[in-house]
């Protein structure tokens, strides 16, 4: 729990957790007779050390949908406001998204910040407790905070600020409640059921410990109280009466001042002369204007012809007594301005003039002309092949010349088709492919596309959406790929070839150390395949899988550079003898270093004789400093050297070679690669499991 939420937790003075929540679970444990460990702390580390599983259950936590992905929550008990408190020299703090631009106070992994997050707001300035805000907000470090109500306002009180803030209607209102970790249902429905078994007569008397009682009046005094009231009643309802006129008024007012001040248009009241007498808005569409120029004629305000047909426009609703519009222009500093105007009578003399600048409207909608006229040029004109599709049903909804000349229809019969007629695609797909382009900004599709006489071309289609005539289209341009298609299979029929020919005369290489070694028949192709197994158990990416393949198929390429006296030798090989053995490794990586096709394979040849513990060669690597590769094959090659015949011993049992490989795990083999061979063999051959002594693994 927080360990700074009054009334609910809180330290005394020797730092002891107290409460109504305190109170609540102490209650909890004689009603269930089980023991419970309360620890409070700052919030966010409540939050952080429930996470790792230091702690069963939490309490006074928000429900939201981040949360929900790592707790199950129990039932809701209490409802906590949260508004947001801002200094009182700032204004205009109503919602969520009103909090844009500020700095806004808040305590360590609260809900708040998901809350506001969800609506924008990104400039947040974290503290550890509530009761830290509050002192921030005291000395002048923050003056926007979005705080539960309850500490608020305990400790706006506490430290003597309430004066210096304003708070608004609450943003949300959000619910306490118990939480265990996802999936324990068993401690949730512990903790609910024991709650349940405390009766409203307690949870009342608790709160009424910690919230206090009203203070009632002796029993005499309600008669001196009531004959007060009587006599004070009379003036109150009038005064009350009195307020609410005013009340009314200013309410009036305010809407009207409010209104005015939100138009953006300019509001302008004259008499019949188009003498100005009021202009309740800003006039910030005419420049170098200001409320001086009220008891001036709308001449100075318009000061060409234009005023002049204001002016008359003015005479004209006031003697008709009517309502009349108008579109005029003014020269403002070298430029054009559109204006329109609503005349209407305030009474025989006065006229109302509400104006709106439409210039910005008139500019886009000649933009947009001229844009449609090039970009209606640029599709007729150019040689590309393109195409306006509507995204609802396919049809296309215009073409160019160069597209009907590449799809081979009269261009009228171009235009009535569907996109699904030209492609090769199902129509549910095609559907797919079309909705998923009118939703971003540009995409690429490489398709296949049939043409008037049945032929068949691959095309590549570069989209865009655009709007024309206030409609939604896909706007696509086709390219003819079909030969740079075909050249790029090509190309690809010729690397494949390539790699074929690499992989035989990998494999030649092996079958070569093979014969000369005079290895096992087939061991090479059973090592290969053995440590293929592993790494598909660990999912290693298929596209590593070849260079573990080809390390595998070369892991004892280097010994092409050891000596048949030694290579070949019947019986166990000397001290001086075993120093060359032990170079085949670096031979092979400088064999295959130099090789780019296989420099990545180099793992296997070169480390395949490092051991966990360090005792292995060339470089004594030890742990996870061999490569993941190494680490795999050496368990297989070890495993099939031992259960094949050798010159100088006979093949051992395939029980008593994976003892030995359960016996070294640790030591010279990694356990977890142990373990996973042994559970492939386990399923290869359907023996009994071995004993695996798990604590090492």
């Amino acid at each position: 729990m927080d360990n700074n939420y009054p009334p609910f937790t809180f330290l005394d003075e020797k730092g002891e957790s107290q409460g109504i929540l305190i109170d609540y679970w102490r209650l909890w444990e004689e009603k269930t007779g089980i023991e419970v460990q309360l620890t409070t702390m700052d919030w966010g580390k409540a939050l952080s050390e429930m996470e790792t599983g230091k702690y069963d259950v939490i309490d006074t936590v928000f429900f939201n949908e981040e949360r929900d992905r790592i707790y199950d929550f129990g039932e809701s008990y209490v409802n906590i406001d949260v508004p947001i408190y801002f200094r009182n020299n700032i204004s205009g703090l109503t919602d969520a998204a009103s909090l844009k631009g500020f700095q806004v106070g808040v305590k360590v992994k609260d809900n708040a910040i998901f809350y506001l997050k969800s609506f924008g707001v990104t400039q947040f300035i974290e503290f550890d407790s509530y009761e830290a805000i509050i002192q921030a907000a005291r000395d002048k470090r923050i003056h926007v905070f979005v705080v539960d109500k309850p500490p608020a306002e305990y400790f706006i009180s506490k430290y003597g600020i309430q004066n210096e803030f304003n708070s608004s209607t609450p943003l949300y209102t959000g619910q306490f409640h118990r939480a265990v970790k996802k999936g324990d249902q068993k401690l949730l429905a512990t903790v609910e059921d024991g709650f349940r078994l405390i009766s409203a007569a307690e949870y009342k008397a608790i709160d009424t410990k910690w919230y206090g009682s009203r203070i009632l009046l002796p029993g005499y005094s309600k008669y001196i109280l009531f004959g007060t009231s009587g006599i004070c009643l009379v003036v109150l309802v009038l005064l009350i009466y009195n307020r609410q006129l005013q009340r009314r008024v200013l309410e009036r007012t305010s809407e009207l001042n409010t209104l005015f001040g939100a138009m953006k248009d300019m509001v302008v009241v004259t008499d019949k002369d188009g003498i100005c007498l009021d202009i309740p808005t800003n006039t910030s569409f005419v420049p170098n204007r200001s409320r001086k120029f009220i008891g001036k004629s709308i001449l100075e305000l318009i000061p060409d012809s234009s005023g002049e047909f204001a002016v008359d426009l003015i005479k004209k609703v006031l003697r008709n007594q009517s309502t009349e519009s108008a579109d005029f222009s003014i020269r403002v500093d070298s430029r054009v301005n559109w204006f329109s105007c609503v005349i209407s009578p305030l009474d025989k003399a006065r006229a109302l003039i509400v104006i709106r600048d439409f210039t910005q409207w008139k500019n886009t909608q000649e933009a947009l002309l001229e844009s449609e006229q090039r970009f209606r040029i640029m599709f007729e004109n150019r040689d590309v092949a393109m195409v306006l599709i509507s995204p609802e049903n396919g049809r296309i909804i215009d073409s160019n010349k160069a597209a009907a000349r590449f799809y081979g229809y009269p261009l009228k019969k171009m235009r009535s088709l569907d996109i699904f007629q030209l492609d090769t695609l199902s129509d549910n797909i095609l559907k797919k492919e079309i909705q998923k382009a009118i939703n971003v900004e540009q995409s690429k599709f490489i398709q296949i596309q049939k043409m008037a006489s049945g032929e068949l071309k691959t095309v590549e289609i570069h989209t865009s959406p655009v709007k024309i005539n206030n409609k939604d289209l896909l706007f696509c341009i086709i390219f003819d790929i079909s030969d740079r298609r075909k050249a790029e299979d090509a190309v690809l029929d010729k690397t494949r070839e390539l790699t074929d020919a690499y992989e035989a005369t990998l494999e030649g290489w092996s079958n070569a150390l093979e014969l000369r070694e005079r290895e096992t028949a087939g061991h090479s192709k059973r090592v290969v395949e053995m440590t293929l197994a592993v790494c598909r158990e660990l999912n290693i990416p298929e596209e590593e899988l070849i260079h573990i393949q080809r390390g595998a198929l070369l892991h004892d390429i280097g010994k092409m550079g050891i000596p048949d006296n030694i290579l070949l030798k019947p019986g166990p090989l000397s001290a001086d003898e075993w120093v060359i053995m032990r170079q085949h490794p670096i031979y092979a990586y400088k064999l295959l270093s130099k090789i780019p096709f296989l420099s990545p394979a180099l793992d296997i040849p070169y480390c395949h004789h490092e051991r966990w513990n360090g005792s292995g060669y060339p470089r004594g690597l030890k742990g996870e400093e061999i490569p993941l590769a190494a680490r795999i094959f050496a368990v297989v090659d070890v495993w099939d050297a031992l259960i094949s015949d050798r010159p100088y011993r006979p093949a051992w049992t395939e029980e008593a070679a994976l003892n030995y490989l359960l016996e070294n795990t640790d030591t010279l083999f990694d356990a977890r690669i142990v373990q996973i061979f042994n559970t492939i063999y386990q399923r290869s051959y359907a023996l009994k499991p071995m004993q695996v002594n798990f604590d090492l693994i």
